[in-house]
C-alpha cells in the first residue's frame, strides 16, 4: 500500500499507455516484498528490483519499503551453506561451493532462494542505499548495511580476472534470444561491478572513512581502464550491443569525449533492429535517457511511439495487453516465446524513468541529494504537445509543466521551499521570465555543469517561463 509520490501525463497516449503499464505492473507485484510476477513465482529476485527501483522511487514512496526489503536481504544472507549452488553462465553452468554468511542469495525472501547471488544480482543491495540516497535523501541505510555492501562488493572483485569477471546471468529477457549472448555477460557484470564499486567510494566518502573511499575509487579507475580496453572498439565507437552502449553511457563507463560518438552508434544500431530497442530489463531502464541526454533524443523517441511490428503497440494491438510480460512481445517472430512467460513482470518497467527525468525534466542531483537540487531539464525538442509532472520530494511539491505554443514553449516550473533548481542555458534557445519579462541568464548565474552543460541556478519558487525555440 505505497502512497503516490509522482504523477506524469502527456499529450502522445501510447507514452501514456505505457506509463499505466508501468504502473500497474509495478504496483501489482508490491506484496510486502517487491516480487517478480504476481502468480507463478512470487519470489523477491534481487536483480528485477534494481532494474526499475528508480522509476517505482519516481511513481510511489518507496523508502519504508526498500529499507523492510534490504533488512530481507541481508537476514537470509547470514547463514553459512555447505556446498552452494553458485551460477558461472545464466541458467546453463553452475558450480558448488561453501557460502560464508553475509553472501546474499538470488532471492531475498521466497519460497526458493536459487543459488548464491550472481554479480549483476547481488549489486541491488549497493544500489538500494545508494538510490535511496540519491532520491530521498536519506544516508542511513550507509551506516547500517556499509559492512554488508563491503563484503559483496569485495566478494565479486575476487571472482575478477585481470578486472572482468565472467561470472553472472547477462542481460536478462531480452526480445529474442538468451540473455549473454548480444550482450556479453562478462561485460554487464563488469559493468555493475564498477558501479558499485564507485557507489562505495561514495559512500565511504559520506561515512567520513577516506581511505575505503579512496581505495574504491582506485578500484573503480582500475575496472573502468579493463573494461574499455576489452570491449569498447574505438572505431566504432561501441561497446557491442544497445545494451552494452546504453549501460555505459549511463554508468559514465565511456571513454573521456566519446559520449556523443556512442550515443550515434546506439543510435544506428537501433535503427539496424528495425528502429527498437534490442534490449534486456538493464538496457531497457537507461536506453531512453542514454540516447536523449546525449544528442540522440529523436532516435529514442521514434522507438517509444513507434506501431505495428517492432514496438511497444504490438503488445496491446496484437495481445490487448495491460501488464508488462516477462519478455516483451514486439512482433510474430518472438509471439511464441513470450505467450509461454509470466504476463506482468514489473523487472521491464524501468523505462518509465525516463518519462519524467527526460520528458518532463525533473532530475536529482547527486551532490543535492533527496531534490534539495533540482535539475530541469525537459525534452522539448520531441514531436509532443506538453506535458505534465508532479513529484512530491520530502521538501515540497516539484512542477514541471512544458506546453508548445506557435512559436514558443510555455514552462512552468515549482521548486519548493528548501530546494534549489537549476535551469539549462539552451543554446540557440533563451528562457524568458514572463512575470519579469527578462531573459533568465540576466537573472541568474550558472551554478551547475553536467555532461559538459551549464544550468542557471533559481531559488524556490513558482515560475512561469517562455522558451523561445531555436529558428523562431
Amino acid at each position: 500500500d505505497l502512497n503516490v509520490r509522482g504523477t506524469f501525463e502527456c499529450s502522445n497516449p501510447q507514452i501514456n499507455r505505457l506509463h499505466e503499464m508501468a504502473l500497474r505492473t509495478v504496483s501489482g507485484n508490491i506484496q510486502g516484498v517487491p516480487i517478480d510476477c504476481p502468480h507463478r513465482e512470487k519470489c523477491g529476485w534481487l536483480g528485477d528490483v534494481h532494474a526499475y527501483i528508480r522509476m517505482a522511487g519516481l511513481n510511489y514512496d518507496i523508502l519504508n519499503l526498500m529499507h523492510k526489503f534490504m533488512n530481507d536481504i541481508y537476514t537470509t544472507s547470514l547463514g553459512e551453506e555447505k556446498n552452494a549452488l553458485f551460477h558461472l553462465d545464466n541458467l546453463v553452468r553452475f558450480y558448488h561451493a561453501d557460502k560464508p554468511s553475509g553472501l546474499p542469495y538470488q532471492i531475498a525472501p521466497g519460497r526458493r532462494l536459487c543459488g548464491v547471488a550472481s554479480p549483476e544480482w547481488g549489486t541491488t543491495l549497493v544500489q538500494i542505499p545508494w538510490y535511496m540516497y540519491v532520491y530521498y535523501g536519506d544516508s542511513s541505510l550507509f551506516a547500517k548495511y556499509y559492512d554488508f555492501m563491503k563484503q559483496w562488493v569485495d566478494y565479486v572483485d575476487s571472482l575478477a580476472v585481470d578486472n572482468i569477471v565472467y561470472y553472472g546471468m547477462g542481460d536478462w529477457c531480452p526480445p529474442f534470444g538468451r540473455p549473454g549472448i548480444d550482450t556479453k555477460l562478462e561485460f554487464s557484470s563488469t559493468a555493475f561491478h564498477y558501479f558499485e564499486t564507485v557507489i562505495m567510494s561514495k559512500v565511504a566518502s559520506v561515512l567520513g572513512k577516506s581511505e575505503d573511499s579512496a581505495y574504491y575509487g582506485r578500484r573503480a579507475s582500475e575496472i573502468k581502464k579493463s573494461v574499455i580496453n576489452k570491449f569498447y572498439n574505438p572505431v566504432a565507437h561501441t561497446f557491442g550491443s544497445q545494451t552494452a552502449d546504453a549501460m555505459a553511457l549511463d554508468m559514465h563507463l565511456c571513454p573521456p569525449d566519446s559520449e556523443y560518438k556512442i550515443a550515434s552508434a546506439l543510435a544506428l544500431q537501433v535503427k539496424a533492429k528495425h528502429d527498437f530497442f534490442y534490449t534486456g530489463i538493464f538496457g531497457l531502464c537507461r536506453i531512453g535517457s542514454a540516447l536523449s541526454r546525449y544528442g540522440q533524443a529523436d532516435a529514442a523517441w521514434k522507438t517509444f511511439t513507434k506501431k505495428g511490428d517492432y514496438s511497444f503497440a504490438w503488445m496491446w494491438d496484437k495481445y490487448n495487453a495491460t501488464t508488462l510480460w516477462e519478455i516483451l512481445p514486439v512482433c510474430d517472430d518472438n509471439a511464441d516465446i513470450t505467450a509461454k512467460q509470466s504476463h506482468s513482470h514489473p523487472m521491464q518497467a524501468g523505462y518509465d524513468v525516463w518519462f519524467y527525468e527526460d520528458l518532463a525534466g525533473i532530475r536529482p542531483v547527486e551532490s543535492s541529494p533527496g531534490f534539495k537540487a533540482i535539475l530541469f531539464d525537459p525534452l522539448w525538442q520531441v514531436d509532443m504537445d506538453w506535458v505534465k509532472a508532479e513529484l512530491e520530494s520530502r521538501y515540497g511539491k516539484i512542477v514541471s509543466n512544458w506546453t508548445k505554443k506557435d512559436s514558443s514553449i510555455e514552462w512552468k516550473i515549482r521548486i519548493p521551499a528548501g530546494s534549489v533548481g537549476y535551469i539549462p542555458v539552451y543554446e540557440g534557445a533563451d528562457v524568458i521570465d514572463n512575470e519579469l519579462n527578462k531573459s533568465l541568464k540576466e537573472l541568474y548565474s550558472v551554478g551547475y555543469t553536467d555532461n559538459g552543460k551549464d544550468y542557471l541556478k533559481l531559488p524556490s519558487g513558482e515560475y512561469n517561463f517562455m522558451i523561445v525555440r531555436p529558428g523562431r
